[in-house]
């Protein structure tokens, strides 16, 4: 998108900012550490944090008389809405975004499980549902179709329906994962509190599929360099 947009880890109407030159998006609405940003393919910005899950259009936003970006009052459509905890929301701590091919949304939590939000219609699910955890963000939405979610309890993996997961019993490393990416030669590198992991994608789906019993790790951490064992999360 050519500009930077970006949350800061505080409370109150200018947490939330836009630019190199940190123009804070004046919206009338409080934030409170929005730690999650997604631009979908529909041009919104989709923004989590403590206070709900808040959508805008940024190319209805204009710079104000006090230099803050604010919607444009000429528009003749919504340039902004928030699904807020406690209300549209049930009250959770929102953590992660990641679009489907779909459109639709979804977002994990600090302890309520995973939310999908499509056309305006709310879903969760928990680990009652197959999750590895309460505790858990969305990750990486991969080209099958298939939706990776890290967090405390090990990696799910969301494909057709249907929920799959390998936790420390199975060979992860026993962490809080935090995040995941994946390189080009089909690896997984997963962010945790002990450090960084790396597993390979083929052998989760082998896994998941029953061919194996059992996946293959490596851990990297201080003693391979490292300044700190705890990775950032989003």
């Amino acid at each position: 998108h050519g500009t930077p947009w970006f949350g800061l880890a505080e409370f109150g109407p200018k947490a939330l900012r836009m630019g190199q030159h940190a123009v804070p998006v004046s919206l009338g609405l409080e934030w409170a550490d929005p730690n999650s940003l997604l631009f979908a393919r529909d041009g919104r910005l989709w923004v989590a944090g403590e206070q709900g899950l808040t959508w805008l259009r940024p190319a209805g936003l204009m710079l104000d008389s006090q230099s803050h970006l604010a919607p444009n009052p000429a528009s003749t459509e919504p340039l902004f809405g928030r699904y807020a905890v406690g209300k549209q929301l049930p009250r959770i701590r929102p953590l992660g975004l990641v679009e489907g091919s779909d459109g639709s949304t979804w977002m994990g939590s600090l302890a309520n499980g995973l939310f999908h939000l499509k056309a305006g219609q709310l879903e969760v699910f928990t680990a009652k549902d197959g999750l590895a955890g309460n505790y858990c963000v969305p990750a990486y939405w991969d080209n099958t179709d298939a939706l990776w979610i890290v967090g405390e309890g090990g990696l799910s993996r969301y494909q057709h329906g249907r929920f799959r997961k390998v936790t420390p019993r199975d060979g992860l490393p026993k962490d809080v994962l935090l995040d995941l990416v994946q390189d080009d030669l089909g690896n997984f590198w997963i962010s945790g509190k002990r450090g960084i992991h790396r597993v390979s994608r083929r052998e989760l789906e082998d896994f998941f599929d029953g061919r194996v019993n059992h996946v293959h790790s490596l851990t990297l951490g201080v003693r391979d360099g490292l300044l700190t064992p705890e990775c950032s999360s989003l």
